[in-house]
């Protein structure tokens, strides 16, 4: 089985930051936790990228109340995660 590289945009960085800091200031450690799961879930996809559903240009991975939108590279073996939000937003 190959495996693909898993690499975010500047945009999603910037997204994951904003989660961390928002939960931050209610519980810095509860914050470490959840971006910590997200990319664990997240890092799955180098083994199992196609595992978030299809919704056509992306793919989506649902973690708790967010939604992480990605595309795969199959001509560069690479998975890239374009956006994390909340799933209450609309991207």
């Amino acid at each position: 089985m190959k495996k693909f590289s898993v690499v975010g945009t500047a945009r999603f960085d910037a997204d994951l930051l904003n989660i961390f800091d928002y939960i931050a200031a209610d519980n810095p450690v509860k914050a470490v936790e959840f971006t910590s799961l997200i990319k664990k879930r997240l890092g799955g996809l180098s083994e199992f990228p196609q595992q978030g559903a299809d919704i056509g240009k992306y793919r989506k991975l649902i973690i708790e109340n967010y939604v992480a939108h990605y595309k795969i590279d199959e001509s560069k073996n690479r998975v890239i995660l374009c956006r994390i939000v909340h799933g209450a937003k609309i991207v």
